[in-house]
C-alpha cells in the first residue's frame, strides 16, 4: 500500500490526498533502501544459518567415521515387570563434549545421506552387546530392537549389509 501511495497508484480516487512529487521521490527512495537494508539482514540470518548447519553435517560425517556415536540400551518389560529385551537408542556425543538428542542429530542424518552407515554402526554396537549379554544369565535379553529409518529401507544397498552384519555376529535365531 505504501509503495502504491508513493508512486501515485492512488491519485485517481483520492486526487487531494496524495503527497507532493518531492516527497513521493524521498519515499521511493527510503522504500528501496529499507527493502536492500532488510534483504541484507535476511541473507546475513539465512547465511548463517546455513554455517551452522554445514559445520554440524560435516561434524556428524566425522563423528559416524570415527564412531563417535553411544548406543544406549533402554530395557522392554512385560507388565510383571519381566524385561523380555531391550531397545537399542542412538546419542551422538559432540566433539564438544555434548551429549545430543536424537532430535539434533537424526533428521540432519537422513537429510545428508549418512543415516544408513550410522543405522549400520548402531546395528553392529547392537550385535556385540547382544553377543555380551547372551553369555551371562544374569543379562541374557532374547530380543533387542534396533530402529530402522524408512530412508534406510529403500537404500538398496542396506538390507543386505544389515543381514549380513546380523548373519555375522551370530545373532540370528535358528
Amino acid at each position: 500500500m505504501f509503495s502504491a501511495f508513493a508512486i501515485g497508484a492512488l491519485d485517481p480516487f483520492a486526487p487531494r490526498v496524495s503527497p507532493p512529487l518531492e516527497v513521493r521521490a524521498w519515499g521511493a527512495r527510503l522504500n528501496a533502501a529499507f527493502s536492500m537494508a532488510l534483504l541484507v539482514v535476511i541473507f546475513a540470518l539465512y547465511r548463517n544459518e546455513i554455517g551452522k548447519r554445514l559445520r554440524l553435517e560435516r561434524d556428524l560425517a566425522r563423528a559416524v567415521r570415527k564412531g563417535q556415536f553411544e548406543v544406549h540400551y533402554q530395557p522392554q518389560l512385560l507388565s510383571t515387570d519381566a524385561v523380555i529385551g531391550a531397545e537399542a537408542l542412538v546419542r551422538w556425543r559432540h566433539p564438544s563434549g555434548t551429549l545430543l538428542s536424537p532430535d539434533a542429530s537424526i533428521p540432519l542424518a537422513k537429510d545428508s545421506a549418512l543415516i544408513c552407515d550410522l543405522g549400520l554402526a548402531v546395528l553392529r554396537q547392537g550385535c556385540d552387546t547382544l553377543r555380551d549379554w547372551s553369555r551371562d544369565p544374569a543379562t541374557r535379553a532374547p530380543t533387542l530392537a534396533v530402529n530402522v529409518s524408512p530412508v534406510q529401507l529403500l537404500d538398496d544397498e542396506f538390507l543386505g549389509a544389515a543381514s549380513a552384519l546380523i548373519h555375522s555376529s551370530g545373532m540370528t535365531r535358528g
